[in-house]
């Protein structure tokens, strides 16, 4: 009544395995969702929208906010050699920002100076103006200098590591428009 089927036992034990694990469609999803697990711890840091080391970038003004929330980023550069980190150090502890972000409301320039408004956390209540020298916003530059004096429309400065530049002003609030405001919707 209850005949077992004869096993085919001709060739190795794990050519067996491997055809009775394929043939069962559970077994399947479960390996192949054990392989995505794995390619996730793996990557880590690599795949993650905040790749700083503990995912620790946040900006608490906006951390009241619900999904879908946009907002205008100021990125400044920091003031620090640009650090390099290998492959492995990266998807191990992730990598630290170059730039420090301030979420502003608005911003101008006035000469070689940009101001900006922070943005205070909740629609409708003014932020704290603040400004900053433009070739601080762009370059990493030397902590303890003095702003250098506007002249022919340009502005000489001493980058982080002794180089002096002198760039328009005009160039640095392209740089700025650019690379340095960005609008992020957050999730």
């Amino acid at each position: 009544m209850f005949r077992r089927r004869p096993i085919n036992t001709h060739g190795p034990i794990s050519g067996l395995v491997l055809r009775r694990f394929c043939r069962n469609p559970m077994a399947m999803a479960s390996f192949f969702f054990i392989l995505l697990g794995i390619l996730l711890a793996v990557l880590g840091y690599l795949i993650t929208p905040d790749s700083t080391p503990h995912a620790n970038h946040q900006q608490l003004e906006l951390a009241t906010h619900k999904p879908g929330h946009k907002a205008t980023l100021l990125l400044v550069t920091k003031n620090q050699q640009p650090g390099t980190v290998s492959l492995v150090e990266k998807m191990i502890s992730g990598k630290p920002s170059d730039y420090s972000t301030i979420a502003i409301r608005q911003y101008w320039f006035e000469g070689a100076w940009l101001y900006y408004e922070t943005y205070a956390g909740q629609p409708g209540y003014p932020g704290l103006e603040n400004r900053i020298w433009l070739p601080d916003v762009v370059f990493s530059i030397e902590p303890d200098q003095e702003t250098a004096p506007v002249i022919n429309d340009s502005i000489t400065f001493i980058a982080f590591g002794g180089e002096r530049h002198t760039k328009p002003i005009e160039q640095l609030r392209e740089m700025v428009r650019g690379y340095h405001i960005d609008t992020r919707k957050f999730l």
